[in-house]
């Protein structure tokens, strides 16, 4: 078999055997990072954050982990192996939650004071406003979709929004959602995995659900959470080659050393 053909099978080898890793689910109780299994709801501790209030998680296209605490007015950057959490710099606002980022690498979040959308600079903490007031009074969860439609829910009627990332305005696209049919309820994080499945954490409830975008309806998860999860996020999923693909790709790799010892210089 000549060189080329070989480099190409080990190639074809690394894209057909290649999976992708299952994205993590990340929360906080507002004072430790935690691990959650979403087909189970529990919840794991992965450490001390070592800030309060931090009621907004999110990962940027580097896979590095962002919160806000709203008690310091700062952003952070946070280690998923220990939890503990380093401060970038001032919000510039009362009360920031609830942060997400863009297919172009831009994080948002609310301010719960002003009820603005706001964007914030990844180096300096700096937020800035969007546009005018969202036009709903507290909204505490925000995440994209695939499609890159930003999602928020109203925490007073319990609907989910719609965001326009460029004017600020938020619409209702769902009635009032029933987390709790036998009492309050306050929903305080949203996520959405790599198939577009939405979850979201109830304060009152201290329990994962999943929410149907379209009907407006949620479903719970497992047993409630030990304290109240405030926030969510989804670790960004990679492709990793399976063990199979990677054997092929090595028997590639010794036929080409093969193939170029066997060839000889002409006289």
């Amino acid at each position: 078999m000549s060189t080329l053909r070989l480099f190409i099978c080990a190639t074809v080898a690394i894209l057909i055997g290649t999976t992708h890793a299952h994205a993590t689910l990340y929360g906080t109780n507002a004072t430790q990072l935690l691990t959650i299994n979403t087909t189970t709801g529990a919840a794991t501790t992965v450490g001390a954050l070592g800030f309060n209030g931090v009621h907004g998680l999110s990962f940027d296209a580097s896979g590095t982990l962002y919160g806000v605490s709203s008690f310091t007015d700062q952003l952070l950057t946070i280690n998923t192996a220990t939890g503990a959490a380093t401060a970038v710099g001032s919000l510039g606002f009362g009360s920031v939650r609830s942060l997400t980022t863009s297919s172009g690498d831009t994080l948002f979040a609310v301010d719960t004071v002003t009820n603005k959308l706001v964007t914030i600079n990844k180096t300096t903490g700096a937020a800035t406003a969007v546009g005018g007031a969202l036009g709903f009074s507290n909204v505490l969860g925000l995440d994209f979709d695939s499609s890159g439609t930003l999602f928020g829910l109203d925490t007073v009627t319990d609907k989910l929004l719609n965001i326009n990332t460029s004017t600020g305005a938020a619409t209702a696209v769902t009635g009032a959602i029933d987390f709790n049919p036998s009492g309050v309820e306050a929903t305080q994080g949203l996520a959405f995995d790599e198939n577009d499945i939405l979850f979201a954490t109830d304060f009152h409830t201290k329990r994962l659900y999943t929410v149907n975008t379209t009907a407006g309806t949620a479903a719970s998860i497992g047993a409630p959470f030990a304290s109240v999860v405030r926030e969510l996020a989804f670790s960004n999923s990679s492709a990793i080659p399976e063990p199979a693909t990677l054997a092929l790709f090595g028997l590639g790799l010794l036929g080409l050393g093969a193939a170029r010892r066997g060839r000889r210089p002409t006289t």
